[in-house]
């Protein structure tokens, strides 16, 4: 009975209403102990334009340390996370390569776990099954026409879901081309990208590895 009401009840929620009380349980969620200890707000998603336009799903890991803001309140938090965000180097490398219009307009970012990790060490299999239902309401909530993930546990995590009917292109994530300057790597995940782009923007800019 409780499922068949709770389906009711989400059917006759606005989209806005429904990914905000999903992002209210991420906020009070404390189920990955190791995770909360450096995260004091978890980042539900990232949206800047209506949501009945968003045709772009992406999908990174889980927030950099850099994304955690200990000096403002909860509610400054998820007043500004949009803007500090923005900036972040995610942020950049993202509205470089997609374009800004694109960013604005077509595009939800969340990731497979919602906060972030000690050192920015990789999740635990349980840590991310934890935070899975969440990405799984995200992604019914959308219903986006493309999903690009970041990085091989982004990738991983999407294919398991079965998902049928969208378009997954999996990409490495921006911060290994920090590292790893492979030209051919750089080739590939150009010419991704450019697809993408194509696809949802007319407008294309310069190639940007996040490096300057």
């Amino acid at each position: 009975m409780g499922g068949t009401a709770d389906k009711i009840r989400k059917f006759v929620m606005t989209k806005i209403e429904w990914l905000e009380e999903t992002s209210n349980n991420i906020a009070d969620c404390n189920n990955c102990e190791r995770l909360r200890a450096v995260t004091p707000y978890p980042m539900s998603h990232i949206c800047y334009g209506s949501l009945s336009k968003v045709k772009l799903f992406f999908v990174g890991r889980n927030p950099g340390l850099e994304n955690d803001h200990n000096k403002i309140s909860r509610e400054e938090f998820v007043e500004k996370y949009h803007d500090l965000w923005w900036d972040c180097n995610l942020g950049k490398y993202l509205r470089k390569n997609f374009g800004e219009l694109l960013i604005k307009e077509n595009m939800f970012f969340s990731n497979v776990n919602k906060c972030s990790s000690p050192e920015n060490s990789k999740l635990t299999e349980e840590e991310k099954r934890n935070c899975l239902p969440f990405l799984e309401t995200q992604l019914e909530i959308i219903k986006p026409s493309t999903i690009v993930t970041f990085g091989v546990e982004a990738k991983e995590t999407i294919k398991s879901l079965n998902l049928q009917n969208m378009d997954i292109i999996n990409l490495m994530h921006p911060a290994y081309f920090a590292y790893n300057k492979d030209f051919s790597l750089v080739r590939k995940q150009y010419k991704a990208i450019l697809k993408i782009r194509n696809k949802y923007e007319e407008n294309t800019s310069t190639w940007y590895t996040g490096n300057k």
